[in-house]
């Protein structure tokens, strides 16, 4: 699929739409997100999607921006529900047939957010859907030259380091619910006991290093 007037589509809609995207995911200063279009939907009476997430489609996708076109329709209500807890009653609904015929409305979630579209009752709904591709952006060369080797590490142990990376350089994404569960059950307890202790003993090397010598 191509659009005709792609620059001009591109210039006036689609770059002011992805600033803003980036500046309400947090993604607008240290990460260069670009938009790849996925496909055009045309939903039509009876059309629907069922509660799922969208898989990497690309590398280094973490996220899926909706763009609809003017459209006249009824239904088709698109309900995103955060990671962090998917139940229907925490769910962000957006009702895009409101002005649906004047104006262009748009939605952006990360991969691991659950999402529905319910059933189209009446007319036509226009969709363009496209995948958000993350890279860190580039550090400009005068503040690399200001920012020294924190430790120089073995062979060995950059191996270790490199095989523990996340597969892709992405926008970080939210924790899942079990980890966000977790650090609130410890903060919950210390905010219980008062002031937090006034020595906290410091990690050992050995506890956050890799197995290795440093040299």
């Amino acid at each position: 699929m191509s659009i005709t007037n792609e620059d001009e589509f591109n210039e006036k809609t689609l770059q002011p739409i992805l600033k803003r995207v980036c500046e309400d995911l947090g993604t607008n200063s240290a990460w260069d997100v670009k938009t790849e279009l996925y496909k055009f939907l045309l939903y039509e009476p009876g059309c629907f999607f069922r509660l799922h997430r969208d898989t990497e489609r690309i590398p280094n996708m973490f996220g899926t921006l909706v763009i609809q076109l003017p459209s006249k329709y009824t239904g088709a209500t698109l309900s995103v529900r955060s990671p962090l807890d998917s139940s229907p009653e925490f769910a962000s609904v957006f009702d895009m047939s409101k002005k649906s015929t004047t104006q262009i409305h748009y939605a952006a979630f990360y991969n691991d957010c659950l999402h529905e579209v319910t059933e189209l009752e009446k007319g036509e709904r226009c969709v363009l859907v496209y995948s958000l591709v993350g890279a860190k952006a580039k550090v400009p060369p005068i503040m690399k030259e200001k920012v020294p080797p924190i430790v120089k590490v073995s062979h060995q142990e950059a191996s270790v380091l490199q095989s523990n990376r996340h597969p892709s350089d992405l926008p970080p994404q939210p924790a899942n619910a079990s980890v966000a569960k977790s650090i609130a059950s410890v903060v919950a307890e210390w905010g219980a006991m008062g002031e937090p202790p006034a020595d906290v003993p410091a990690p050992k090397p050995e506890e956050f290093m890799p197995e290795g010598k440093v040299e």
